[in-house]
């Protein structure tokens, strides 16, 4: 896993909360970015695993259940 420069555990974004950093995503060129293990507030049982960029750019704000 890579060391993030900010730890976003117990942070929320929209309505998912982070709860731990999980394995870097590794694109098809090699770049590693974080993941992070998320709950949404609304209930939902199923955990999402989020990107850094998706989280902290407001592109991920749910497990789907804002649509």
């Amino acid at each position: 896993m890579i060391k993030v420069k900010k730890d976003l555990t117990g942070l929320t974004f929209g309505r998912l909360t982070v709860l731990k950093q999980v394995e870097d995503y590794v694109s098809p060129s090699g770049r590693r970015e974080s993941k992070w293990l998320c709950k949404c507030s609304c209930g939902n049982e199923k955990l999402l695993q989020v990107r850094t960029s998706q989280l902290t750019g407001g592109h991920t704000q749910s497990c789907g259940c804002l649509k």
